[in-house]
């Protein structure tokens, strides 16, 4: 039984009593479980997590479009920074050496 659930953990407790009753053996659910939880295997089932409604789909566009113009702008003033910069240090680099 703790073979069929690790090697397959989607498992439940209803394939492993139809497994049982194969071999002739009646198992209670509540039994499989006591069993598991012993051996520290719990149950899962993942969170549903709701649909986006249209106006937050709009929400979330404008906000991304927001943050691409304004990362273009940043990568301008980045440019005309370092140019301004290397330019600055070309004059300085120029003056000392005359």
């Amino acid at each position: 039984m703790l073979r069929t659930v690790r090697v397959n953990p989607q498992t439940s407790t209803k394939d492993l009593q139809h497994d049982f009753a194969a071999d002739g053996v009646t198992v209670y659910r509540s039994a499989i479980q006591h069993t598991l939880h012993k051996k520290m295997l719990y149950g899962r089932v993942m969170q549903r997590k709701p649909f986006l409604r249209p106006h937050h789909k709009q929400s979330r566009l404008s906000s991304a479009e927001k943050m691409i113009h304004q990362g273009s702008k940043l990568i301008s003033s980045l440019l005309r920074l370092q140019l301004k910069t290397n330019q600055k240090h070309k004059a300085e680099n120029y003056q000392t050496f005359f």
